[in-house]
């Protein structure tokens, strides 16, 4: 699944995973790898079932194959902003520093590690800024505090 995107995801009331009467997510994956685009369209389609109440995967695949046949896929794997960075960007805009100085402390901090594949970049670092600024509004900085 290291090469898929959601095309389509439904809430249920009741989880298929636990047969509980709480929520549970549908969410339907499609195979993206550019190994498998060679060779034509992949049809692997994944079924991921999350039930919210006990915090349960359920993963199902099709008897599909992928395209590329048994090949490994080849693709390079951009780095994800895990939670514990997150975490460490809010606290950094907090302070007010600017995206640059909080990737170059970000590397330096020996509590979090990077993901697999590496450190992120400059721009996923000023993405996860504006929806960390988005999701909390200016009234989580300092500065905006001083000027109230």
């Amino acid at each position: 699944m290291c090469c898929s995107a959601i095309f389509h995801k439904v809430d249920f009331d009741n989880c298929r995973v636990c047969a509980g009467e709480h929520t549970m997510t549908e969410r339907r994956l499609r195979c993206l790898s550019s190994t498998c685009r060679e060779f034509g369209k992949c049809g692997v389609v994944w079924k991921v079932f999350y039930c919210t109440a006990q915090d349960k995967w359920q993963i199902t695949v099709n008897e599909q194959a992928h395209a590329r046949g048994v090949l490994p896929c080849t693709a390079e794997h951009r780095p994800v902003v895990t939670q514990p960075m997150k975490a460490f960007i809010a606290a950094q805009e907090e302070i007010g520093n600017a995206p640059r100085i909080i990737l170059a402390h970000l590397k330096k901090q020996a509590n979090i590690k990077p993901s697999n594949g590496g450190w992120p970049e400059l721009s996923q670092i000023q993405n996860a800024l504006k929806v960390h600024r988005r999701s909390k509004g200016t009234k989580s900085s300092i500065k905006a505090a001083h000027e109230m």
